[in-house]
């Protein structure tokens, strides 16, 4: 029912509504919608809707999560195989028990002594009172992100195929077609969010067979230089942007994934056509 007394669409009829609780991405294909859950109560990742009548949409099947502590809010399907997501919830402390230690060690050197948690919270921006639950997830740091394959020839029942971890706080946006994935993520390694292709040949089993990052992403790479390339004269280098939580490399890989998709159709190595030379430092293509 509408709530407010406004026009909420101009030349668009609604042809139904259905509750859902915190839903996310909606991809539709042929006779069915495949809704990606943002954090909700009940759990649920992903809900798979039969949408042959559009009058009347019915839910087919729901997939709950196990890890409270994520979210799967991303979807794609291409024939039978369904992609989700796999990402950390947000929380009030953030990306602050990953710069915990580093912190301490360097008031520890400037004070000579350990810093008190009243020390810690003024420098992380936090309350005192929220150190505690920042060392909680220092010793236990997040180890769920990535994505997973389902095979959905019956979509009232998905089968899950494979669950492919990542790393950092996991996968975001993604795209796939037949052949390959084309997955947003954090790695070990790089700061922010990276392009990773894995092949789909055997769904069961992903296969990694290039990655795409920006410049200032790749930490072995910034070691072997004296300073950090910039998009452009007069703007903030891409690492800074990056370490402020990884928003313009999760749009930045939509740009990616579209030129991937486009060089991936018959080898994942021809994006090196697009990218640069083979010796560019920020592509790898995995050998065969």
């Amino acid at each position: 029912m509408d709530r407010s007394p406004q026009p909420l669409a101009r030349n668009v009829t609604r042809l139904s509504h259905l509750d859902l609780p915190g839903a996310g991405q909606v991809y539709v294909a042929g006779d069915y919608a495949y809704i990606g859950h943002i954090p909700n109560k009940q759990k649920l990742g992903t809900s798979i809707l039969d949408v042959r009548d559009p009058k009347s949409p019915k839910i087919v099947s729901q997939i709950s999560l196990e890890d409270p502590d994520s979210h799967s809010h991303k979807a794609r399907v291409i024939g039978d195989v369904m992609i989700v997501n796999s990402e950390r919830n947000m929380t009030p402390i953030g990306r602050r028990a990953e710069e915990l230690p580093r912190l301490r060690a360097r008031l520890r050197e400037s004070l000579k002594r350990e810093p008190s948690h009243a020390e810690l919270a003024e420098k992380l921006g936090i309350k005192e009172s929220d150190i505690p639950m920042v060392e909680a997830a220092e010793r236990n740091p997040y180890a769920q992100g990535g994505f997973r394959v389902y095979d959905v020839k019956d979509r009232t029942k998905p089968r899950l195929l494979a669950f492919h971890k990542t790393g950092g706080k996991g996968v975001h946006r993604f795209d796939m077609d037949a052949s390959y994935a084309y997955i947003s993520t954090e790695m070990e390694g790089y700061v922010g969010n990276i392009l990773v292709i894995y092949d789909l040949k055997r769904p069961e089993k992903p296969e990694e067979v290039a990655r795409w990052w920006m410049p200032g992403q790749h930490l072995a790479v910034r070691a072997r230089h004296d300073h950090i390339d910039h998009l452009f004269d007069g703007h903030e280098p891409v690492n800074e942007l990056l370490e402020r939580g990884g928003i313009f490399a999760h749009d930045a890989c939509i740009l990616e994934m579209l030129i991937a998709r486009h060089a991936c159709e018959e080898n994942p190595s021809k994006l090196l056509e697009i990218v640069g030379q083979p010796r560019s430092p920020y592509f790898d293509v995995v050998p065969a």
